[in-house]
């Protein structure tokens, strides 16, 4: 159980994603997902936004701030398996409050079908080999 106090200092404000936003197209677009600039990968910078999620005011912001097309860049099948498990645990995070909008992003649903399967397949391979 969290205090007010805790969740206000969960609940971050509009800069703050325009940070975060340029941080993950940045990452998206460097070499092996990793920014030149902030040296983050695309993984850290989700695993992050992801923890911001845990607020329900800012699942609605992360929507809102277009980080849904960013989620399924990352669901694709060349990327990482790190970045893979990143993106469908955000888009199962945001989901609890931003259904609709999921519904309605272009390849969302499908990839995150495709990559939960994808992923778990994967991981099994990994430990069997």
């Amino acid at each position: 159980m969290i205090s007010e106090d805790e969740n206000e200092a969960l609940n971050s404000d509009e800069t703050t994603f325009q940070f975060i936003h340029n941080l993950l197209s940045g990452a998206l677009k460097g070499k092996e997902h990793r920014s030149l600039t902030s040296g983050f990968s695309a993984d850290e910078v989700v695993a992050a936004l992801n923890k911001l999620a845990a607020n329900d005011s800012n699942k609605r912001r992360i929507v809102q701030s277009g980080f849904l097309p960013l989620y399924v860049q990352l669901l694709q099948p060349d990327c990482k398996l790190s970045e893979l498990t990143e993106a469908t645990q955000g888009i199962w995070i945001l989901a609890f409050k931003c259904r609709d909008d999921i519904l309605s992003e272009p390849g969302c649903v499908e990839g995150y079908s495709l990559q939960s399967t994808f992923s778990f397949f994967k991981i099994s391979f990994h430990f069997v080999h």
